[in-house]
């Protein structure tokens, strides 16, 4: 029983021992979580020293490009101005070249005039000319009279204009809208709908082109609360027409050009068979998801061919307005349909976003056009082909008006001419010494705009030449700033992730202190109860050791008094309970801290993994750059690995990323030796090897694969503790005009022989 009592006391105090190994391992991790913690501090903080650095190098290229943009502007100015002027300059060169060809004209008809010895030559040309102004004189009294009938013409059809009015007053609807104002879209939608459905219904067309669609289809019962949001969604194709067959779709759009031969409305034509028709009564599935109510297209009912046709261009659902904006847009994007609520103001598109929702569309379903419209519609077709004799008759009376002003020229010179031959030939000479000093002072004036325009144009080269140095020094700031703002976004990235790191971290600390606080209190108590067993041995062994022992000896003492079942050997088994009980309570602790260390070590690996493809999207924007306007990484899945992804998606041509897919196949292996590198530049090593590195690439997107590897090497010696080598094997690559910093080595062959055993000496 002594030995007993001492094996009790010396595994209660291994007990204490072994949770006093625990608490030493949970406060030396602790200690080091602490540590991180502190370094991850210090790293926000310089990052954050680095963001606003930048930004403030941000802000003086901002300030510097609106001093570049106000000098540009100024030196813009300067060249409109000198333009002008040189223009002006041409101008008024080009006039005094037109009056000395007059002048020479009128000096030509004198000395005509003076070579005419013949009295009677010069009395017939005479005679030529009084009678051609005559002529000439009848011609314009024709011209004005027709001007002044065609002038009056105008005034009566512009008077008979008729004004077209703003709010929908054609509609047919008794309950119609009364107080709402149809939008000017869709006024000019149902106005030009009218017209043409009587159109068609003059030629007794209605049954082969039915339409508008508007007027054939209405909401389904139980449904009405949703009527506005489908309408919306079907937009300007509640006005389209529907043909049946290929002579009604023939003789439709040969009615369409002959009502609208120059402006045409926006509506549209259809062409619609008996498939479509079938296709009426089908029901689309709508996407498996509470906060869609349905498809649009399946809350209609009316006519099975506009019913088939809506199903075939109306994809789009209809949801409550009360859901989350990110819960529409991932179940818009995951089921590739547009969601539009039912108060029409929310639009979620199937790419990912959300837009401007369509435009409300105001008169009902079952819309109906009256036959009693047609003289309304008549009178604005008599309006139209009004308004295009107006058009005509103004163009008459324009050239009628010219023809005048030419006559009248034509009246001018022949009084002039009539009046020059009945001059004497004394007066003709000191007319024509007149007109040669006229000539000369032109001519003179016309040298000073030559030279003050070439001097102009010297100004103007020099100005244009500062111009480009300031468009040039603008695009330089700009493209500075673009850089700066991407490494701010860099750096933000970077800070985010060190944030959510210390966070991670903070939650490690405060379990490794709940946890140390509990084995601590679990410490105390084993120590008060070893204590009460006895005081602490000065050496303790393992403690399954000592308990197999005491399971021996408790054994051996039960096989002695196998007959005597006393007190003593029932209050040992109590005892024996007991302490089972508390083992168990033990374990139940310590499964529930695993647990808790696991989820924090399990978000703590998920911030390692974000920090990680951070770092390797950084690398890649490096290495891509000037080949990939962007480019970035997108981990999906990271807590089921069965469902987990890695995506790359680029920009290459407009602002939006592309999916690796629709990549072209040159730009998908660049992308991919850009990822291969950029996972290169993370490891510290001093050598780099990667097979078939231009393996299908042409010549030009050889050269970039090669300009990318410069790069990578640049930027994995920054912080290396070694200069790094790469190694790139790439058969047919020798054509290739590549940098200074590649070397070839050109193998012709290789091929590994027999290997053969080497014996020691």
């Amino acid at each position: 029983m002594i030995m007993k009592t001492k094996l009790e006391t010396e595994l209660a105090w291994s007990s204490v021992t072994r949770l006093e190994k625990q608490l030493d391992g949970v406060n030396k991790q602790r200690l080091t979580i602490v540590k991180q913690k502190s370094e991850n501090e210090q790293a926000i903080s310089k990052k954050k020293s680095e963001i606003d650095l930048t930004n403030n190098r941000l802000q003086v290229l901002k300030e510097e490009l609106e001093l570049v943009e106000e000098q540009e502007r100024i030196k813009n100015r300067k060249l409109i101005t000198l333009e002008t002027q040189i223009q002006n300059d041409q101008e008024n060169i080009g006039n005094f070249g037109k009056e000395i060809v007059r002048y020479n004209e009128q000096k030509s008809e004198m000395e005509k005039i003076i070579a005419t010895k013949n009295l009677s030559e010069k009395d017939r040309k005479l005679q030529d000319r009084q009678e051609t102004l005559i002529i000439k004189t009848k011609k314009l009294s024709m011209i004005q009279e027709k001007y002044s009938k065609a002038d009056k013409d105008l005034e009566i059809h512009r008077r008979r204009i008729i004004v077209e009015p703003h709010y929908d007053s054609f509609s047919s609807d008794e309950e119609t809208y009364s107080g709402q104002r149809l939008t000017k879209f869709e006024e000019d939608l149902a106005n030009s709908a009218k017209i043409f459905h009587h159109k068609i219904r003059r030629q007794s067309l209605d049954k082969e082109i039915i339409g508008p669609i508007i007027s054939l289809i209405e909401i389904k019962d139980g449904k009405e609360t949703w009527r506005n949001a489908v309408k919306n969604l079907i937009g300007r194709n509640l006005y389209a027409f529907l043909a049946k067959t290929d002579e009604a779709y023939r003789f439709a759009k040969r009615l369409y050009d002959e009502t609208w031969p120059r402006w045409k409305p926006p509506i549209s034509v259809y062409k619609v068979t008996a498939e479509d028709a079938k296709k009426a009564t089908e029901i689309f599935k709508k996407p498996s998801y509470k906060e869609v109510y349905d498809i649009a297209s399946n809350l209609l009912s009316g006519n099975p061919y506009a019913l088939g046709f809506l199903k075939r261009v109306v994809k789009a659902a209809v949801a409550e307005d009360k859901y989350d904006p990110n819960s529409l847009t991932n179940i818009a994007k995951d089921s590739r349909i547009n969601i539009l609520t039912k108060s029409g103001k929310s639009y979620y598109l199937s790419h990912g976003g959300f837009g401007r929702p369509p435009a409300p569309m105001k008169n009902p379903f079952g819309w109906k056009i009256k036959a009693s419209e047609e003289k309304q519609f008549t009178d604005i077709i008599n309006e139209r082909k009004t308004r295009v004799t107006i058009a005509r008759l103004e163009k008459e009376t324009r050239d009628l008006k010219i023809n005048e002003i030419k006559t009248l020229k034509e009246i001018t010179k022949l009084h002039q001419e009539i009046q020059a031959l009945g001059m004497p030939d004394e007066k003709i000479l000191g007319k024509i010494e007149t007109i040669n000093e006229i000539i000369a002072t032109i001519e003179a004036k016309t040298q000073e705009y030559k030279i003050h325009r070439n001097g102009l144009k010297l100004e103007l080269d020099e100005a244009d030449d500062d111009f480009a140095a300031y468009f040039m020094k603008k695009n330089e700031v700009k493209r500075n700033i673009e850089d700066i703002k991407e490494t701010i976004e860099l750096l933000r990235i970077e800070s985010h992730s060190l944030v959510e790191k210390s966070t991670r971290l903070l939650t490690l600390e405060l379990n490794f202190d709940v946890e140390y606080e509990t084995h601590l209190q679990e410490k105390n108590e084993r120590e008060e109860q070893a204590k009460q067993k006895g005081d602490r041995p000065e050496e303790i062994r393992n403690y399954a050791e000592i308990r197999d022992e005491l399971n021996r000896i408790e054994g051996h003492l039960d096989s002695i008094g196998i007959s005597n079942v006393d007190e003593d050997k029932i209050d040992a088994q109590k005892v024996k309970v007991e302490s089972l009980k508390i083992y168990m309570v033990e374990r139940e602790e310590h499964i529930t801290n695993l647990r808790a260390d696991l989820e924090a070590r399990l978000a703590f690996w998920n911030g390692e993994l974000q920090e990680v493809i951070t770092n390797i999207t950084r690398s890649m924007k490096l290495l891509l750059g000037g080949i990939f306007e962007k480019i970035r990484l997108k981990v999906t899945n990271i807590n089921k690995p069965e469902d987990a992804g890695l995506y790359i998606e680029a920009i290459t041509k407009g602002k939006t990323y592309r999916d690796f897919r629709e990549l072209s196949g040159g730009e998908k292996v660049l992308a991919i030796e850009g990822l291969i590198l950029a996972m290169h530049t993370l490891t510290d090593s001093p050598i780099h090897a990667i097979d078939e590195f231009t393996q299908r690439l042409d010549e030009k997107n050889k050269a970039l694969a090669f300009s990318i590897a410069v790069r990578a090497q640049k930027l994995a010696g920054e912080n290396s503790r070694f200069v790094p080598q790469f190694i790139l094997l790439c058969p047919d690559a020798l054509d290739v005009d590549v940098s200074d910093n590649i070397h070839h080595m050109v193998v012709s062959e290789m091929k590994v022989v027999k290997a053969e055993h080497v014996r020691r000496q």
